[in-house]
């Protein structure tokens, strides 16, 4: 299929307003409660603050529409309705949240790659009367056509395919938004009777412009965020739409350019390089307009010190779960199924929410007491919990405004592999990289070595070419790209190599930061002995 309407994984259609006098509607729709699948956690809760930031925005026209409320009737007639009161010029958001599918098309030679995309509706069944509770792709480049006069605006946070980035032998815990549906038979559903209004090649509606968020061997997870599932593009969208955030030079407006950088890095650090959105656009526009600059800015100790991770410890020694948990620091108990961190005592290891190994424990015999090793175990696990801690806090400071990039993929690399990382869009010239290894310890990685420059060229990328050894686990790349040359915090990093004094860390950057103008980005590089 081509960009216009779904490349049903998660599609953002983003347009500035027509005019000072229209007016903007919008549809959001959630649904988490299945009939005959899976439920989903995050969906609702995306839909709800979608609409807050819609509210935010002053739109006063919106129709909220969760779970068995969003039948296929209901959609239909809130759509109907609002696009009937809509005006030239208008803009109507569309938005949807729950499990997505795909099928063989229904009116042949219609796609381009030959599948619908279709959204499931709660009482949806592959069988009978049920199976008219779905909205395929057809549909909304009918309803979509009939309103060239609007800007159609399509926010689409679910999957109809792909595969799991990196998670290979254990089955993550978290929710996809993507169903698997074989067939459909005694399907009630009427077929499309104009082929040539729902075929997407002939019939571009340049009111509509779509933009992919996740490319077919990718699907989109529900991960935590502030202790809540969520759809991650959902969560940044709704903070980007309020404006603050998303306005990268603070001039008081969003171009789609900035909007495209803040989703794109915002939801692959949420995601862990799980999720990768697509997004393209031929003109740079402003999409929101008249934001008020935030003249406050973060203090990383602060940050740092409210963040608590969520953690969960696998065990059946309920003893032993007791007594560690009493000598941990920065955390917050939670069930395995909202952790962001947990601590495989029996398999030694300790992993993220997508099921990443993030730290593994050494394996060579030792002819310590128990007692001591439990202690080793301890120290190491509270180490990992202060690093993520620490990264977590990074990311707060992070605007989007970076582009970061493992390459060839961000999937699980191996022993001896060749990677390279690679940083785009440098604002500013003076250039500092630190690792935050997998064992706790912090790698000065540039300017470190005497050859290095304090700067580097803006108008092209920085390359750092890696082979991957021992320890395995999870890298975190800390990039600050800054207005003047750091020369303190790399000062301070020369004696830090090596080290794992992240209270050290933290109190050197959070000075070098202050009265900087800087781009900060951080990114996750996941590797193991062997798949």
């Amino acid at each position: 299929m081509n960009s216009l309407i779904f490349k049903f994984m998660v599609a953002i259609l983003l347009l500035p307003a027509q005019s000072a006098i229209a007016d903007t509607y919008a549809l959001v729709i959630g649904i988490d409660a299945y009939k005959n699948y899976g439920s989903l956690d995050g969906a609702v809760n995306d839909a709800k603050v979608v609409a807050d930031s819609f509210k935010k925005m002053g739109i006063q026209k919106i129709k909220l529409l969760l779970n068995n409320k969003a039948t296929r009737a209901d959609i239909k007639k809130a759509w109907d309705e609002l696009s009937a009161e809509a005006k030239v010029g208008d803009t109507i958001y569309f938005t949807y949240a729950g499990h997505g599918a795909q099928l063989p098309e229904r009116v042949k030679g219609t796609e381009k790659d030959g599948m619908d995309e279709l959204y499931v509706l709660s009482n949806f069944s592959e069988s009978g009367a049920g199976t008219s509770e779905r909205i395929i792709d057809d549909d909304l480049q009918e309803w979509f056509s009939q309103r060239p006069d609007l800007n159609i605006i399509l926010v689409s946070d679910s999957c109809h395919s792909g595969t799991m980035t990196r998670t290979y032998k254990k089955t993550s815990k978290l929710k996809y938004r993507k169903i698997d549906i074989t067939a459909i038979t005694n399907d009630i559903l009427p077929v499309s009777e104009h082929p040539d209004i729902i075929d997407e090649r002939k019939n571009k509606m340049a009111h509509v412009i779509a933009v992919s968020g996740v490319p077919d061997n990718e699907e989109v997870p529900e991960v935590r965020i502030e202790n809540k599932p969520h759809g991650a593009l959902s969560w940044y969208l709704s903070k980007g739409l309020i404006g603050v955030e998303a306005d990268e030079n603070k001039d008081g407006t969003v171009s789609l350019s900035e909007m495209k950088n803040y989703l794109i890095e915002k939801v692959r650090m949420a995601t862990d390089g799980q999720q990768h959105p697509q997004i393209a656009f031929v003109n740079d526009l402003p999409i929101i307009q008249g934001i008020k600059a935030n003249q406050t800015t973060q203090d990383l100790n602060s940050t740092f010190n409210t963040i608590k991770t969520p953690f969960s410890i696998d065990s059946k020694n309920e003893s032993f779960k007791k007594n560690v948990l009493k000598s941990l620091t920065g955390i917050q108990l939670v069930t395995a199924e909202q952790s962001l961190l947990e601590w495989d005592v029996d398999n030694r290891v300790i992993r993220n929410q997508f099921n990443d190994i993030v730290y593994n424990f050494s394996t060579k015999t030792s002819n310590e007491p128990l007692t001591r090793k439990i202690q080793t175990d301890v120290l190491a696990t509270q180490a990992t919990i202060n690093k993520f801690r620490l990264v977590e806090a990074l990311k707060l400071l992070s605007d989007g405004s970076l582009e970061l990039k493992l390459l060839p993929n961000d999937k699980l690399h191996t022993k001896g592999e060749s990677v390279s990382f690679e940083v785009n869009r440098l604002k500013y010239p003076y250039f500092t990289l630190i690792n935050l290894a997998v064992d706790g310890r912090i790698q000065f990685l540039y300017p470190s070595q005497p050859q290095d420059t304090l700067n580097i060229p803006i108008n092209m990328p920085y390359k750092l070419d890696l082979e991957v050894s021992e320890p395995f686990g999870a890298d975190h790349f800390v990039v600050i790209v800054s207005d003047k040359p750091l020369l303190s915090l790399h000062e301070a990093l020369k004696k830090l190599n090596n080290g794992n004094s992240l209270v050290e860390l933290r109190k050197v950057l959070n000075s070098a930061l202050k009265d900087t103008k800087y781009q900060l980005g951080i990114h996750a590089s996941f590797t193991a002995a062997t798949l």
